[in-house]
């Protein structure tokens, strides 16, 4: 009888301790701001992924670009740094807030698909596979 009620009272323990959120400290970038700077980071970083940009050495243009978001949502390198340090000690927390930045992306992807007008000609198939396409030579 007592190991059961030692079991109830842990599984009681054990289920009022769960999903607490720390606390923002000072310095640290607010979670919802986060989440938007991880939205646009991922999005320049897959601005420079091309193989042409790789090719190009577009380094220094990502950098530029990333420092120009952070400009502007007014905040610095510095803030970004160690707001992400802060937030990579609760590995569920990061996930969650990556989670959240991947739904945003998602969902301008979504609505970029509903504004672009569809093109003339553009049915499977009206399109014209040239031929030659394997001669062609590409940059690399």
């Amino acid at each position: 009888m007592r190991l059961i009620q030692a079991l109830f009272l842990l599984v009681i323990l054990a289920g009022c301790g769960g999903d607490k959120i720390r606390e923002v400290p000072d310095g640290v970038i607010s979670r919802d701001t986060m989440v938007m700077v991880l939205a646009e980071t991922h999005i320049i970083n897959a601005k420079f992924q091309h193989r042409e940009a790789r090719r190009m050495k577009f380094t220094d243009l990502l950098k530029v670009e990333q420092l120009a978001m952070y400009d502007s949502l007014g905040i610095s390198e510095e803030k970004v740094n160690r707001s992400m340090k802060f937030y990579l000690e609760d590995y569920g927390e990061m996930q969650k807030l990556h989670d959240q930045a991947m739904n945003i992306i998602s969902e301008r992807m979504a609505l970029l698909k509903t504004q672009k007008p569809q093109l003339e000609g553009s049915e499977p198939e009206e399109l014209e596979i040239n031929p030659a396409v394997d001669a062609i030579q590409h940059l690399e």
